[in-house]
């Protein structure tokens, strides 16, 4: 095993961030949480969304391209936190099944009954009016996929128009975060003289572990040293997505985001850039564990649950997916599950919210457009939710200009 310092060496010179590893985003989070049975189905599911041709792309002054292999590798891991899997020549070279169109039609039916309870449970573009001052709202998929581009032209003229935009991150502050990484690698690794994954683990853990982590480029001696959480999460990436992203092509966020940094538009980090990462250390390192340990016993197949969260993503089905994964979580965890689910919602959802309706209430710009995970949208402590109770009125947009 190499030094202590391998990892954060490795992570300094390759490369500066780990960050879109939370694009397995709370969904995968919420998934891994219960003692996870696979929904079994069958039946079939509508497709209404079309792409469009791509925008040509400016040159960057600070660009967030990556600019080495191993570069590519990492930076295309760690993004923000919220809503779905990375997606890349989607049909051509990963394959998937759709799970929630291959539901026996009695469950589909019940899960469909429940995502129609949800509260703006439909929906990735919205308006939210009160008096002079008018907020768009854009639900993002965080990491690549077929429709990311024909999503950037849409986006981009509403960020033109606005006065402001907030992004989970923004340009600077992704920078930041990378050059942040050098010197604090313990927001992804555990620290010197903490427990390691292979002391955690049984020997055949670890080996069923490092194994896995390889085939998705990941060295042992870097696996060794990440936290539980993360090595858990990235069980949930198919090895074949994360090849592809090592292309460095990246989600409509970094996308926009790019775009306004060159273009000169104003645009602003909707909360501190390190909130996202810093939160998961609310589980200790026991329960963690636990939750690697399930994750190496589940064999729900990662291309599957890709193909599924996408599928819905693109339907503009937020709130299905969202009790699809519920419903894997919480069907054979229990009391305990839900506990946990209930704790990841609150942290990365809820909490993360009201923070940023104080951002949008303090925002003196009269024309403001939010792109944020589309998670962040649906439900009774949603954004749309908690500005429509501070007055604003409500209406969706369509997707197509």
């Amino acid at each position: 095993m190499p030094s202590d310092e391998a990892p954060y060496a490795w992570v300094s010179t390759q490369t500066r961030s780990l960050f879109r590893v939370l694009a397995l985003t709370l969904v995968e989070c919420q998934r891994r949480i219960g003692r996870e049975t696979q929904i079994r189905s069958q039946a079939n599911c509508s497709r209404n969304f079309h792409g469009s041709r791509s925008l040509p792309r400016s040159s960057t002054r600070h660009s967030l391209r990556p600019v080495s292999h191993e570069g590519q590798m990492l930076r295309s891991l760690l993004f923000s936190v919220l809503l779905f899997f990375p997606q890349l020549a989607w049909a051509k070279e990963c394959s998937g099944r759709d799970l929630i169109a291959q539901m026996p039609a009695p469950e589909r039916k019940a899960l469909l009954e429940r995502a129609a309870q949800v509260r703006f449970g439909e929906g990735l573009l919205w308006r939210a009016e009160r008096g002079e001052k008018g907020i768009t709202l854009f639900g993002s998929f965080h990491l690549p996929h077929p429709y990311t581009q024909a999503h950037e032209e849409r986006i981009m003229p509403l960020a033109e128009d606005a006065e402001l935009t907030f992004f989970e991150m923004n340009a600077e502050d992704i920078a930041r975060f990378e050059r942040d990484m050098q010197s604090a690698p313990d927001l992804m690794f555990v620290g010197h003289g903490e427990a390691t994954l292979p002391t955690l683990l049984s020997e055949a853990e670890w080996d069923d572990l490092s194994g896995k982590l390889r085939a998705r480029g990941f060295p042992p001696f870097m696996a060794a040293k990440m936290k539980p959480m993360f090595a858990s999460m990235m069980l949930g990436m198919s090895p074949c997505k994360l090849r592809q992203m090592q292309a460095g092509r990246g989600g409509i966020d970094r996308v926009l985001a790019q775009r306004l940094y060159d273009e000169n538009l104003p645009s602003r980090s909707i909360e501190d850039y390190r909130t996202a990462l810093t939160l998961l250390d609310a589980f200790p390192a026991k329960k963690q564990t636990e939750l690697l340990r399930l994750s190496l016993l589940q064999d729900l197949d990662a291309e599957d649950m890709t193909e599924t969260l996408y599928r819905s993503y693109i339907d503009e089905e937020i709130a299905l997916t969202w009790e699809y994964t519920r419903a894997l979580s919480l069907e054979s965890g229990g009391a305990e599950a839900e506990e946990d689910f209930a704790l990841f919602e609150k942290l990365l959802l809820t909490d993360r919210n009201k923070a940023w309706m104080d951002e949008l209430r303090r925002a003196e710009a009269s024309r403001i457009l939010v792109v944020v995970g589309a998670a962040h949208l649906m439900g009774d402590t949603g954004l749309l939710r908690l500005l429509e109770a501070d007055g604003y009125e409500i209406t969706r947009l369509s997707m197509t200009p």
